[in-house]
């Protein structure tokens, strides 16, 4: 089972995917934090509410969900390591999912490569192939 988020709660998930569309990273260089580290954080993806653009010390920036931003005087810290790492993954393909968060899946590929996509490029499988909507 996976964590998953919906708004700042969390539930548990089937933990399979199949691929449908095909998608590719948007960031070359995305942003990777550790629990602690400070960082400016921008404004909320008016997209996919629940990610905030933000720049790490290292001057690498990307979306993190808001629930892993704490807010402490004049600045902000990050609650847990994180990496906005994408993956390109194709049709057909199926991936392990370790988390959702606000439409985007953490998902692991049979390569063991690790990455975010859209929850709307793959559709969740349940078991004996029955599959429900992400």
């Amino acid at each position: 089972m996976v964590a998953v988020c919906s708004g700042r709660g969390l539930m548990n998930r089937t933990d399979k995917a199949r691929i449908i569309t095909e998608y590719q990273p948007q960031y070359s260089d995305p942003i990777e934090v550790v629990a602690g580290e400070t960082m400016l954080v921008g404004d909320e993806d008016k997209e996919f509410p629940g990610w905030r653009w933000c720049r790490a010390r290292d001057g690498r920036a990307g979306w993190l969900p808001v629930e892993l931003i704490l807010a402490a005087e004049a600045e902000f810290r990050v609650l847990e390591d994180y990496s906005a790492r994408e993956l390109s993954v194709k049709p057909g393909e199926e991936v392990t999912v370790q988390e959702a968060r606000h439409g985007w899946l953490l998902v692991r590929n049979a390569q063991g490569e690790r990455g975010w996509i859209p929850s709307s490029a793959a559709q969740l499988l349940q078991d004996f192939g029955r599959t429900v909507s992400p």
